[in-house]
């Protein structure tokens, strides 16, 4: 079975239950995991290196840490966080960028046409 990897951290909700048998039941969608403790997930996490992590429920209610958590556990999977109530979703990513200038911080910021070498917008001197 082939498709894009995903790893799901609920709080075992109805909503975190049920987004999990969503993503079991897609086609083109490969569950590899699920948690309901930051604790549980991080391991797993790391060991299975998903291309796409959920995090449902309360636990991705303004939680900054378990996203930094499961960014570092797993840093080229995409985070999608769903909170409760929310019609939106988040999209969290770690793109390592270069950035030992002030214009790099700037160009990774702003819209843009990319610059090759930084992903960002290209921003000179004297833009600053």
């Amino acid at each position: 079975m082939t498709g894009e990897e995903v790893f799901v951290l609920h709080d075992g909700s109805l909503l975190g239950r049920g987004i999990e048998g969503l993503l079991r039941e897609t086609e083109g969608l490969r569950l590899v995991g699920a948690a309901s403790t930051r604790g549980d997930a991080r391991q797993e996490i790391a060991a299975l290196n998903p291309d796409v992590i959920v995090i449902v429920g309360r636990l991705s209610d303004r939680n900054a840490r378990m996203i930094l958590d499961v960014m570092q556990s797993s840093p080229s999977s995409k985070v999608v966080t769903i909170g409760p109530g929310a019609e939106r979703l988040l999209l969290h990513r770690s793109e390592p960028i270069p950035g030992n200038r002030p214009q790099d911080l700037i160009a990774a910021i702003l819209p843009g046409p990319p610059n090759p070498h930084t992903g960002g917008r290209v921003i000179t001197d004297t833009a600053l």
